[in-house]
């Protein structure tokens, strides 16, 4: 009786969702609240290790570009820097350029899908360098820029930004160079599909336990909805990621259907948002009368890919993997369509080419390094904490009253619904809805 009692009380929640999602689902970037200004170009919010929230103004607003500081932690380090931003139309964009004194450091935007405005769009450099001499590596300020690239929005983009601060290694010459072709096997299984939506947070996104046979699972997501799951990748791994839809099929062989379109995404630890895919393949599948399948994969995680134009992901940590269906036509009648997708990610690949890190750090013109620091975990994730790989860093400030840590409200909040979830799907199946 408390069962089904407590399934009615979460049904009333998911058709709430579900009424939000016939427009757009916005995803939850997480991060931490910035303090200090982020308008000032001379006295700009200094940022320690972890992920940011924020907010951009409108373009043409004067607020559309923030302005930021970080300082190194460890000297000759690589500083990986990313941003992501929850658009809300297809025309918007998002711009990242990082320097020091009077040198560049490098830049990098990404834009919108105008079909899939819930897409988050997102982009990320690693600074530093292999010479000794050049400032990016060696000056302990970096100057950080964020804007809208070449957006024409006329509203606010929330975003995320992410920094990462990693320890120098003993050398280059023994690591794997990038592929020259950074393209990716796409792994199909015949495994029945475990019932498993995701998220649309970040945060949240459920975790999947990937292998190169491939991990399947199943969701169903209307039009306008996007959902996310996340995949821990190793060094000299890469991630394939297949979205196969079913014909649409209610049993009436005359009915002409022309669903939506669906697309697929995969974000870096980072944050960098990846379309890339095979020869023969597209990260678009269109929800119709024929079978239809959406693949997308990115390059194996290697050390070198940082020094590469368009290299690839540089840093192992957790990749999350974004499926979004196309949001609602405005003249189209009746309920959202939803949309069923059987979703097989796979990491492929041994764990090699792992750097070796210096023994010990120091600090950055002779001040005191991190405490902590191990070779075997390179990583400064937060202002005191060392990881084995690019994982996000606190989502409070290290100085923050936070006594409950990872176990906050929201977190039991969060693994609260979950349960509440399993108990539902235990005591009946959901039908879909369809036009």
């Amino acid at each position: 009786m408390l069962a089904l009692a407590t399934c009615a009380a979460w049904g009333v929640v998911n058709a709430s969702a579900g009424v939000a999602a016939a427009e757009t689902t916005a995803v939850d970037l997480g991060g931490a609240e910035i303090s200090g200004s982020v308008t000032d170009t001379a006295n700009p919010a200094v940022l320690a290790p972890g992920v940011w929230s924020d907010t951009l103004g409108a373009t043409g607003s004067g607020s559309d570009r923030h302005y930021f500081r970080y300082e190194r932690r460890m000297a000759d380090s690589t500083v990986h820097i990313g941003v992501v931003g929850a658009p809300a139309t297809g025309s918007d964009g998002i711009g990242l350029d990082v320097s020091t004194g009077d040198t560049d450091c490098g830049s990098n935007s990404a834009s919108a899908s105008y079909g899939f405005p819930q897409l988050v769009v997102g982009t990320s450099l690693a600074v530093g360098g292999e010479d000794r001499d050049d400032p990016c590596l060696s000056n302990p300020t970096l100057a950080i820029e964020v804007n809208r690239g070449s957006s024409s929005a006329d509203a606010d983009l929330p975003i995320a930004l992410k920094i990462v601060e990693e320890a120098p290694v003993t050398g280059t010459d023994d690591l794997p160079e990038p592929p020259e072709d950074d393209s990716y096997r796409a792994v199909t299984s015949d495994a029945s599909p475990a019932d498993t939506p995701g998220a649309t947070t970040f945060d949240d996104a459920p975790e999947l336990d990937a292998t190169a046979d491939g991990t399947k699972v199943a969701t169903t997501l209307a039009e306008g909805e996007t959902q996310l799951w996340r995949v821990p990748v190793g060094w000299g791994q890469q991630v394939s990621t297949v979205a196969d839809l079913p014909a649409y099929d209610d049993g009436d062989p005359d009915l002409t259907f022309y669903g939506p379109d669906v697309e697929l995404r995969v974000v870096s630890p980072m944050r960098a948002v990846s379309s890339d895919t095979t020869d023969d393949g597209s990260s678009s599948a269109h929800y119709g009368e024929e079978p239809a399948q959406a693949t997308v994969g990115t390059a194996p995680v290697t050390y070198l890919n940082r020094f590469e134009y368009s290299g690839g992901p540089a840093a192992p940590g957790e990749f999350w993997v974004q499926v979004a269906v196309a949001p609602k036509d405005d003249s189209a009648e009746g309920e959202p369509i939803e949309v069923p997708v059987e979703l097989t990610v796979a990491v492929t690949g041994s764990e090699d080419g792992v750097p070796t890190y210096s023994p010990n750090v120091l600090g950055p013109d002779g001040n005191d390094p991190p405490s902590g620091y191990d070779p075997q975990t390179p990583f400064l994730i937060d202002a005191e904490t060392f990881s084995a790989t690019a994982a996000d860093g606190a989502v409070l400030p290290a100085d923050a009253d936070d006594a409950d840590g990872w176990w906050g409200p929201k977190r039991y909040a969060g693994i609260g619904l979950a349960l509440i979830g399993g108990v539902c799907f235990a005591a009946g199946a959901l039908r879909l809805r369809r036009r």
